[in-house]
């Protein structure tokens, strides 16, 4: 088994909903029927685009305002898209079970502005100190995939063979895996947890025996 020295916790999709699942609320709130982002013109890009910075996030609401036919200024649906983020506390705790001697590293793929919005709603300050924090927007990255996974390693000085990256996306991480970055899927906290357990990062919860004439 490698020995992981570093593990990369993806933002959205870990400690928030996933991109589109926030999107589509946003939208959804003020179309008169339930947005599928995903159907929308250039979607994809334009989500790839404000991932790596090359896209403006004003920009970004703009487009979509367009493609959906919105009555509502770019800054009012980012506003409202900011509003339904949903933190994940769970997800926060489990990441600060990992002993001092595994890296942290949070990999923030909202713009800046919108992140420093709503970190203190995240509670994300309780386990990543700004210096473990990794704003791929200021990247710049022509390519997300495969590029941001080598960027990774590099900001943590580590060989990618050293890393583990916990992402809720199945198709980065197949990507991710095909580039030699070990990933685990994140599906909810609990087996969050227990992958921490398997690969040996924590020790095994201990049952609590109680007294049988206990309540």
């Amino acid at each position: 088994m490698r020995e992981i020295k570093g593990i990369f916790f993806w933002l959205s999709g870990v400690f928030t909903q996933p991109y589109t699942a926030i999107l589509a609320q946003a939208l959804s709130q003020v179309c008169e029927r339930p947005v599928n982002p995903y159907a929308l013109p250039n979607y994809k890009t334009q989500v790839e685009g404000l991932i790596t910075g090359r896209v403006d996030d004003l920009a970004f609401c703009q487009a979509l305002c367009e493609s959906t036919r919105v009555k509502e200024s770019p800054a009012a649906l980012r506003d409202r898209v900011l509003e339904g983020v949903i933190p994940n506390p769970g997800a926060i705790a489990a990441a600060r079970l990992l002993p001092p001697s595994i890296q942290r590293w949070l990999v923030v793929d909202l713009p800046q502005g919108w992140f420093e919005r709503i970190s203190g709603r995240l509670m994300v300050g309780a386990c990543f100190t700004p210096e473990q924090m990794i704003y791929l927007p200021a990247s710049r990255l022509l390519r997300l995939i495969p590029e941001v996974f080598y960027l990774l390693a590099s900001q943590a000085h580590l060989s990618i063979q050293e890393c583990l990256l916990i992402d809720a996306s199945a198709r980065r991480a197949v990507q991710a895996l095909k580039h030699d970055l070990s990933t685990e899927l994140y599906v909810d906290n609990r087996r969050l947890e227990r992958m921490f357990v398997m690969h040996g990062f924590i020790d095994r919860p201990q049952p609590v025996h109680k007294p049988a004439n206990s309540l």
